[in-house]
C-alpha cells in the first residue's frame, strides 16, 4: 500500500565498499541493496520502494547545476514546480523530484529576484535549490523555464540520480525507458516509431478523444509487481491508496477494505504481468516535450506537494499519431505532437482526490501552465502580476474523455 508522509528518519548514503561490507553498515540483510537511484531496497525476490517523502533535514554539500521548473497557478495561488534537476558543472545526470515544499521568492530589486525551492529525493532525502532572475538559461515551447542554480544537499549527489542526461542544442535529453513483450519492440525498432495510445494514466476504461500518449519511464527494468506498480499498473489490476490522516493498523483483516472504505482506496489499474514487460527500448527524450507532471497536495503542520508518477514520463500527440525516434535512438520535438497547459492536483484528504492524478476525468482541481515570453523569467512575472486572479485569467484547453 502506498503511504505518504514525511518524517526525520535520516538516509543512508550508498558507499563504495564490497556489497557485504555495504549491506552490513546500512543495517540490511546480506544481498540486500539501498539503490538511490529509484529510491528503493533491492532484495533476491523483490523491489521495496521507499514511501517516506523528506527528512526536513539538509545537507551542507554544495553542488552546481540546473533546474527545470513551471510557474503554475491555482485558484487564489501559485507554484513554481519542478520538473527535473540537473547535476553537476555539466549537468549529465538528472534526478526525478518525488516531491516539494512551497517556493519562497524574494525581493531585494528587480535585478535581484531569487526563488528557494526545498525539492525530497530519494530515501527521505532534501536538497535546497536557489536560482535568480539572471540564471535565467532559457524556455521552453511548453512553458517551463532552465536556470542555473546552486543546490545544497548530501554529499556525491550524482549518486541519487535518476538518469543520465545529453544536452543537444542547449535541450536537454533524458534517458529513459519503453518496456514491452519481445514481439513488441522488433515492430518498434522495424518501424521507427512507437504507437501512442489513448487511455489515461489509469489504463482501464476510459479513453481519450483529443490525444494520445506513448509512454516511458526512467526504471531501467520491469521485473516484479511493485515496479509495475511504480507505472500504474498491477498484477492484480488494483492499487492500494491511503488517504491523509489514517493511521494504518499493523495487522489488516482479510475485510480492511470494508472496514476502512472510508480511508482506504483501491484504485482499478491496467493488468499486468511483469513477463509482459521482459523486453526493453532505450531512448534519449527531449524534456521540453514531455507532458508535465500531475502532484499531489498534502495538508498538514507543514502542506507539501508529490509527485505520484515520479516514474511515469509521457509524449502526447494527435490522436493515433506516432512518436519516431532517430537512428541513434533519440526523440525530437516533431510533427504531431500535442500537450496540455494544465495538471491535475490531488487532494490527498478525500479518495476522489487519491484518484484524480490517474483518473484525469473527475477532478475539481487543477492548476494552469503560465506561458511566458522568450527570456521573460517567472520570477519578473511572479511580483509585476501579484494578487492578480491569474488562475481565472488562463483559458486552457482540457484532455476530453469518450461519453460512455
Amino acid at each position: 500500500m502506498s503511504t505518504h508522509k514525511r518524517t526525520k528518519k535520516k538516509a543512508l548514503l550508498r558507499e563504495k565498499r564490497p556489497r557485504k561490507e555495504r549491506d552490513r553498515r546500512a543495517g540490511l540483510p546480506t544481498g540486500w541493496v539501498k539503490n538511490l537511484r529509484f529510491n528503493r531496497i533491492e532484495t533476491p525476490h523483490d523491489h521495496i520502494y521507499n514511501n517516506v517523502l523528506a527528512t526536513g533535514e539538509l545537507g551542507t554539500a554544495e553542488t552546481p547545476g540546473m533546474v527545470k521548473c513551471r510557474l503554475l497557478h491555482g485558484n487564489g495561488y501559485s507554484l513554481i514546480v519542478p520538473d527535473q534537476l540537473f547535476v553537476g558543472d555539466e549537468c549529465k545526470h538528472w534526478i526525478q523530484p518525488l516531491g516539494f515544499l512551497p517556493n519562497v521568492v524574494a525581493k531585494e530589486s528587480n535585478a535581484r529576484l531569487e526563488c528557494a525551492l526545498a525539492i525530497d529525493i530519494s530515501f527521505a532525502n532534501s536538497v535546497r535549490v536557489v536560482f535568480s532572475v539572471n540564471q535565467l538559461v532559457r524556455g521552453f515551447e511548453g512553458g517551463a523555464q532552465l536556470y542555473k542554480c546552486n543546490i545544497l544537499g548530501p554529499p556525491s549527489l550524482a549518486s541519487f540520480a535518476t538518469g543520465s542526461a545529453e544536452w543537444i542544442d542547449g535541450l536537454p535529453y533524458l534517458r529513459l525507458f519503453h518496456h514491452t513483450t519481445a514481439k513488441a519492440k522488433r515492430q518498434i525498432l522495424d518501424a521507427g516509431h512507437f504507437r501512442s495510445g489513448s487511455y489515461s494514466i489509469q489504463g482501464t476504461t476510459k479513453t481519450l478523444t483529443n490525444v494520445s500518449y506513448a509512454y516511458f519511464t526512467p526504471l531501467d527494468t520491469i521485473r516484479y509487481d511493485s515496479d509495475l506498480k511504480k507505472i500504474a499498473m498491477a498484477q492484480g489490476g488494483k492499487l492500494h491508496l491511503l488517504r491523509d490522516g489514517f493511521e494504518r493498523p499493523k495487522l489488516l483483516p482479510p475485510n480492511f477494505l470494508a472496514i476502512y472504505k472510508e480511508d482506504i482506496l483501491e484504485l482499478p489499474v491496467y493488468p499486468c504481468n511483469p513477463s509482459k514487460r521482459e523486453a526493453t527500448l532505450a531512448v534519449s527524450i527531449d524534456a521540453s516535450i514531455l507532458a508535465p507532471q500531475h502532484i499531489y497536495r498534502h495538508e498538514g503542520r507543514i502542506g507539501f506537494y508529490e509527485m505520484p508518477h515520479c516514474f511515469i514520463h509521457r509524449v502526447g500527440t494527435e490522436p493515433g499519431r506516432t512518436v519516431a525516434f532517430d537512428a541513434q535512438g533519440r526523440i525530437h520535438r516533431q510533427s504531431g505532437l500535442k500537450a496540455f497547459d494544465y495538471v491535475v492536483v490531488g487532494d490527498c484528504t478525500t479518495l476522489e482526490g487519491l484518484a484524480a492524478p490517474y483518473d484525469e476525468e473527475n477532478t475539481r482541481h487543477v492548476m494552469k501552465v503560465q506561458r511566458l515570453a522568450d527570456r521573460h523569467s517567472m520570477l519578473s512575472f511572479w511580483f509585476e502580476h501579484a494578487n492578480e486572479p491569474l488562475f481565472a485569467n488562463l483559458e486552457v484547453a482540457m484532455q476530453e474523455f469518450a461519453k460512455k
